[in-house]
C-alpha cells in the first residue's frame, strides 16, 4: 500500500483524492490482499449458511475485514448471533449494539434467523464487486489510519456521512467524534464530557441535515485536515510526491486562524467564509 506517512493531512488527502485509483491498485496488488479477494469470489457463491461462512476461515476473515471489523474475528459466535438477529425486531443483539458496522454486516450479509442465506442476490457478480470495494475501501482506510491516523479519520468520515443523520450516531462512533470535535476547533477534552452538552455544541454549529450537502462535506474535510495538521506538526517529508506526477511534488503552506474556526457554522460554509 502507498503509504502517506510524513506528509501533513491536508496534502495527503489531497493526495488520495486526486490518485485514488492509483492507491486502490496498490492495494489489490498486495499479495494478502490479492489472494483474500480472490479467494472470496471464488468461494462465496457456494456459501450456503452462515455455519459455512465461519468455517471458511479466509472468506470469513475477507467479510470482517470489508467491514472493519478484523479485531472480532475470533469472536465467531458472536458474529452468528448478530448476523442471524431479526433487523425488525427492537429487542434483537443487533438492534441493542450501537455500532453500526454490526447492522451493516447484518444487513448486507443477509441471513436468515435460522442461519441459512436470506438474500436473492448473495453471491451474485454485482453484490460480489460491491463487497470487494468495500474490502478494498476499507483497507484503505485501515492502512492510513496506521500510517497517518488524521487521514485515516478523514477518509473513514467521506466513507460513513450518508449514514451520520443524528448527533448522538455521530457520537457513537469515536473516530466521527474525533473528527467532528477537531473540524469545529473544539479542544479534544470536550470529548470527555456527557453526550448531550456534545450534542448542543455540535448543534450549534450545524444542523445534522446540513452535513448532506456535498460543499459542506468537502469544506468539513479541509477544515479538518487544516486543524489536525496544525495541532501536529510534526516532522514532513514530501517524498512520495515524487510517485504522483500531476503533483509536481510542490505543496503550499497555509495559515489558520483557530479563533474564526471556532466560530464554524454551516452557513458560513456555503458562503465561503
Amino acid at each position: 500500500m502507498i503509504s502517506t506517512g510524513g506528509l501533513s493531512p491536508i496534502l495527503a488527502i489531497g493526495l488520495i483524492a486526486r490518485n485514488r485509483d492509483q492507491f486502490e491498485t496498490s492495494l489489490r496488488n498486495e499479495p494478502v490482499a490479492k489472494r483474500e479477494i480472490e479467494a472470496f469470489k471464488e468461494r462465496i457463491g457456494s456459501i450456503g449458511s452462515v455455519d459455512e461462512l465461519l468455517k471458511d476461515g479466509q472468506v470469513f476473515g475477507f467479510v470482517m475485514k470489508a467491514f472493519g471489523l478484523e479485531s472480532e474475528i475470533f469472536a465467531k459466535a458472536m458474529m452468528k448471533k448478530i448476523m442471524t438477529s431479526d433487523p425488525l425486531d427492537k429487542t434483537s443483539l443487533v438492534n441493542k449494539l450501537s455500532d453500526s458496522r454490526y447492522r451493516e454486516i447484518n444487513k448486507v450479509m443477509g441471513f436468515d434467523t435460522d442461519g441459512t442465506v436470506a438474500r436473492v442476490d448473495f453471491g451474485s457478480a454485482a453484490w460480489t464487486d460491491a463487497l470487494v470495494e468495500r474490502y478494498v475501501d476499507q483497507r484503505l482506510i485501515d492502512g492510513q489510519m496506521d500510517a497517518n491516523p488524521s487521514v485515516g479519520i478523514a477518509l473513514d468520515f467521506e466513507r460513513k456521512v450518508p449514514t451520520l443523520t443524528s448527533w448522538y450516531k455521530v457520537l457513537a462512533d469515536k473516530s466521527m467524534g474525533q473528527f467532528f470535535r477537531t473540524a469545529f476547533g473544539l479542544p479534544a477534552s470536550v470529548g470527555q464530557g456527557d453526550v448531550d452538552s456534545q450534542v448542543r455544541l455540535f448543534e450549534k454549529r450545524m444542523k445534522i441535515e446540513e452535513l448532506q450537502d456535498p460543499a459542506v462535506q468537502q469544506k468539513l474535510v479541509r477544515q479538518y485536515a487544516a486543524i489536525a495538521g496544525a495541532l501536529d506538526p510534526g516532522p514532513r517529508q514530501a517524498g512520495i510526491l515524487d510517485l504522483f506526477s500531476n503533483t509536481g511534488g510542490a505543496w503550499t503552506p497555509i495559515t489558520i486562524n483557530l479563533e474564526a474556526i471556532s466560530q464554524f457554522s454551516a452557513s458560513s460554509y456555503r458562503r465561503g467564509l
